[in-house]
């Protein structure tokens, strides 16, 4: 399981992109990432979708926790 409690930015990008890697070097079953962001970058954002999309493995998101939320990422500077 991963944790995107915090702005999308490169750090937060690189965490998931890694953790996606990581499951699929160990072969694990399926990547749980649990989201509560307000947003942030969209060229993290974007990192982070073409991992998802071209992840071995499946990846599973849901917002987390009552009340959180998956706001849109639309800052590129």
């Amino acid at each position: 399981m991963a944790d995107l409690n915090t702005e999308v930015h490169a750090v937060s990008a690189d965490f998931l992109v890694r953790t996606i890697e990581d499951a699929s070097k160990t072969g694990a079953p399926l990547v749980v990432l649990r989201i509560n962001t307000p947003g942030g970058r969209l060229d993290s954002t974007r990192k982070i979708t073409q991992a998802i999309l071209a992840s071995p493995v499946p990846v599973v998101g849901y917002v987390w926790p009552p009340g959180g939320q998956a706001a849109s990422a639309a800052s590129s500077s």
